[in-house]
């Protein structure tokens, strides 16, 4: 069994060769919120099962923005450059642009002070 060290690179381009499955995924959950945010219609998704659904959903979203920008970040400073291929830049383009959709269609079903740990 042949061990191999996980590097950045090896991280970015494990997600390029499946980018299929990451854009297929960044249009999924997105529609799979405003599926789920019709059942109980505009702003009535205060109630306890649907809010704490609505949360869990900003914070998965959010952290996992926000880890991708981290490696980001991190390949930056481990090469001392931020040049990264096109394709990255789309999946973070992509990425951007799944989390703001996912964000606008909570918001769209719950006030965000309506979530906990979610504050205007």
């Amino acid at each position: 069994m042949k061990l191999t060290i996980m590097t950045i690179e090896v991280l970015f381009d494990l997600v390029l060769r499946y980018r299929l499955s990451v854009y297929i995924a960044l249009i999924v959950v997105p529609v799979v919120v405003f599926a789920l945010s019709l059942i109980h219609g505009v702003y009535d998704g205060r109630e306890a099962p649907w809010r704490h659904l609505y949360s869990m959903v900003v914070h998965i979203v959010t952290a996992l923005f926000s880890a991708l920008g981290a490696l980001f970040v991190y390949h930056i400073l481990d090469h001392g450059s931020s040049v990264i291929t096109t394709d990255a830049l789309v999946l973070i383009g992509a990425f951007l642009f799944g989390w703001l959709l996912v964000l606008a269609v909570v918001k769209r079903a719950v006030d965000f002070s309506m979530i906990r740990s979610v504050r205007n």
